[in-house]
């Protein structure tokens, strides 16, 4: 793999300037200690070799140290320090002392002593076609290919192995002596737990272990040891145990975290169960599950119950607590279904869920102090070459330190594109006046509750529900009448349904009497229109007398007198209002409707005329 090495005979120049020196062929035999007490500190070597590989392409060979480099002559050896590194087609090595002995074909890397005594510096190694590992130490034959690594640790599935001595053959294959496998990525593992693994062999599809035992708080449990195990190296998901993490908490006691059962059910969505244990009796247990549909849509949704144990126990404030949170995520790609759309974040759960779930997880504080929760599911789809356009919404919004919590379910809006009614698609000329009417129609609907958390799942939760429906259908004409003038006139139909109305009455206390204000089931309509007309025309005067730079001028004058007209809807013939005389004597009317969504028919009747006339005067200035 390193053929050709051995033609760099390098020391590197010093440079003040911290700029890149360049490599010559310049000789120096010395003792190979570091350079960085002398005047090669903070210089940066680099050389660049091409030469043919063993195929007969030519490559590039290309090695730096960010300290120093020098070679030895006498001995046929290459030497770099700090931020050292090699590179050669895919195999990459980075560390602060590397060692190239051309005589034995060996690479040798290692870490350093800093000044405070520790080891720094360690090298990473990118072998071809495979993710970067960190190693304490390693020899590297170039020649045969061969890597043997001192104290590796590198990810696996999840998971963490360390080594003490791994070695690679020709065959892909690698020898592994003293291995633990842990959760944690720590030289020592902060969970003290692990399996440990005397020997083992890794190939391409499979892993086979030898002895192995548990390490539990750096106590081996030999007598669950098995003598030997064959795991297979699947290229594809499957389902399988999720190792638990270990701790301590100071309330809630010894901890097993996270333990649970990964499932993988096809290429499209996979789900997680786990659980969370203490030894004084918290619990917590989760599923989550994800799911993906390249091109069309993708989301996940979880579910979390726990029992918390609360308070000092043998006290007042002793106690279990439950909690529950749901949430749900889900987005979808518009050009998977044009003229639809649907997208979802659902955040739901008990009062106190952020709070207990963050200190029996990964101790989030910031979850620990979050007071809102929020939701929202939305719907939209468009009809009819886009004249319809149909949008449904659901919501939620939960305070968590008060408890109050509002619920929309559902608001809807349906709108259609004023059209006309009575014109034909196969007219000739122009259009008759009942031609030019037209119509268009909104309907807006909403189901609404605010309430208590802890209120909300009762029966007569169902009661507090405030809901109606709203449609709106403005009809309007536009004509030219008598040549010279144009005729608006419009005409607006606005009704409302809803399932709830009130009644006021008085009823007969010990004290005096009392105004008590009651909420009856059942279907109530409530329904106003409007009438609004005008007449308009322009006058146009224009002068073409050149005064200084005006070449000439227009004067338009545009009069208009509307008409408008609303009928009382508080008469009683409507039936939408009520005559009431409180507990103070004092007569007052109110509508049967004042707590509607969509409000209620306006109260008394209205008739406007208005004038106006508009100015408008232009004028053409030469520059």
């Amino acid at each position: 793999m390193f053929v050709g090495l051995s033609v760099l005979h390098a020391q590197v120049r010093p440079n003040t300037n911290n700029q890149n020196v360049t490599i010559d062929s310049l000789q120096r035999d010395t003792i190979p200690t570091d350079t960085s007490k002398n005047n090669f500190k903070d210089v940066n070597g680099q050389d660049t070799v091409h030469m043919n590989n063993e195929s007969g392409l030519e490559t590039v060979v290309t090695i730096t140290a960010n300290d120093s480099s020098w070679n030895e002559v006498s001995k046929n050896i290459l030497h770099l320090y700090k931020g050292a590194k090699v590179k050669y087609e895919g195999f990459e090595l980075a560390a602060d002392y590397i060692r190239l002995d051309r005589n034995t074909n060996v690479l040798f890397a290692t870490g350093v002593i800093d000044h405070n005594g520790k080891y720094v510096g360690r090298p990473v190694v990118i072998m071809p076609g495979e993710s970067p590992i960190a190693v304490d130490s390693l020899l590297y034959n170039y020649k045969t290919q061969v890597p043997k690594t001192f104290g590796v640790m590198t990810e696996v599935d999840g998971g963490y192995i360390q080594a003490r001595e791994v070695r690679k053959n020709i065959y892909d294959e690698m020898s592994l002596y003293q291995g633990l496998y842990s959760t944690c990525n720590l030289p020592y593992p902060h969970t003290h737990f692990g399996i440990q693994i005397t020997k083992g062999v890794i190939t391409q599809k499979q892993i086979i272990a030898g002895p192995s035992y548990l390490v539990v708080e750096n106590i081996p449990i030999k007598f669950l040891a098995i003598p030997f195990g064959f795991f297979p190296k699947q290229d594809k998901k499957s389902s399988g145990f999720l190792f638990p993490s270990f701790g301590e908490d100071a309330a809630r006691g010894f901890a097993m975290r996270d333990l649970g059962w990964y499932l993988t059910f096809n290429d499209y969505w996979d789900s997680e169960i786990r659980g969370t244990l203490y030894s004084k009796g918290t619990w917590e247990a989760n599923i989550r599950t994800q799911y993906l549909v390249n091109y069309k849509f993708n989301g996940n949704f979880a579910l979390q119950y726990g029992s918390y144990v609360q308070g000092v126990e043998g006290t007042d404030s002793f106690g279990r607590e439950k909690n529950f949170r749901f949430t749900w995520n889900h987005s979808q790609r518009q050009e998977a279904n044009p003229g639809t759309s649907f997208s979802a974040s659902v955040n739901f759960g008990s009062r106190n869920a952020y709070r207990n779930a963050a200190t029996t997880g990964q101790y989030n504080p910031m979850e620990a102090i979050n007071n809102r929760m929020g939701s929202s599911i939305a719907y939209g789809k468009v009809f009819a070459d886009g004249k319809v356009n149909f949008t449904a919404n659901m919501s939620h919004d939960q305070n968590l330190s008060t408890g109050d919590l509002t619920l929309d379910l559902p608001t809807i809006s349906l709108n259609v594109a004023t059209f006309n009614p009575f014109d034909s698609k196969d007219r000739i000329g122009e259009q008759k006046w009942y031609q030019r009417i037209t119509v268009g129609y909104s309907l807006q609907g909403q189901n609404r509750i605010q309430t208590k958390d802890s209120l909300l799942f009762r029966k007569e939760s169902i009661r507090d529900f405030t809901n109606g429906i709203q449609h709106n259908i403005p009809v309007s004409l536009s004509l030219n009448v008598m040549k010279y003038f144009q005729f608006n006139t419009s005409f607006n139909y606005t009704e409302r349904w809803y399932l709830q109305s009130v009644r006021n009455r008085l009823t007969n206390e010990p004290y005096g009497f009392k105004a008590v204000k009651d909420t009856l089931q059942g279907f109530k309509r409530a329904y106003d229109y409007s009438v609004s007309t005008g007449l308009s025309t322009k006058i146009y005067g224009q002068m073409n007398r050149k005064i200084g730079k005006v070449e000439a001028m227009r004067h338009t004058i545009t009069p208009s007198i509307n008409v408008n007209y609303r009928p009382d809807f508080s008469d009683p013939r409507y039936n939408f209002y009520r005559d009431f005389t409180d507990e103070n004597g004092v007569y007052k009317r109110y509508s049967i409707f004042e707590n509607g969504v969509y409000g209620t028919p306006g109260a008394g009747k209205s008739f406007g005329i208005g004038f106006s006339v508009d100015n408008n005067l232009e004028a053409k200035i030469r520059k």
